[in-house]
C-alpha cells in the first residue's frame, strides 16, 4: 500500500567527483536511519525555474519517493510504499 507523506527528511549522499555521480545511500525518517539498498528512477522535473530532482529508492524492503529542490537544498519524503 502506498502512503502520501510529503514531509521534510535528512538524506545522505555519495559524491563521486570523477563520475560526476550523485547517489543518496541513506535518509532519516522518523528519527531511524534507514539504509538505502537500490536507488531506482532518477528524473528531473522543472517546476517554473526551479530544478527537481526525484529518486525512487528502496530501504529493508520499503519503497520511498524522495524529492530534492536545488533552490531551497531540501529534502522531501514523497511516499512510501511496504512491500511486507
Amino acid at each position: 500500500m502506498t502512503e502520501y507523506i510529503d514531509e521534510a527528511v535528512s538524506v545522505v549522499l555519495y559524491s563521486n567527483h570523477v563520475s560526476h555521480q550523485v547517489v543518496p545511500i541513506a535518509l532519516y525518517w522518523l528519527g531511524k536511519r534507514r539504509q538505502i539498498d537500490i536507488v531506482g528512477l532518477h528524473t528531473t522535473v522543472w517546476e517554473g525555474r526551479n530544478l527537481i530532482h526525484e529518486f525512487s529508492v528502496t530501504a529493508e524492503s520499503t519503497s520511498f519517493r524522495l524529492r530534492f529542490h536545488t533552490e531551497t537544498l531540501q529534502w522531501k519524503l514523497l511516499e512510501v510504499a511496504d512491500h511486507e
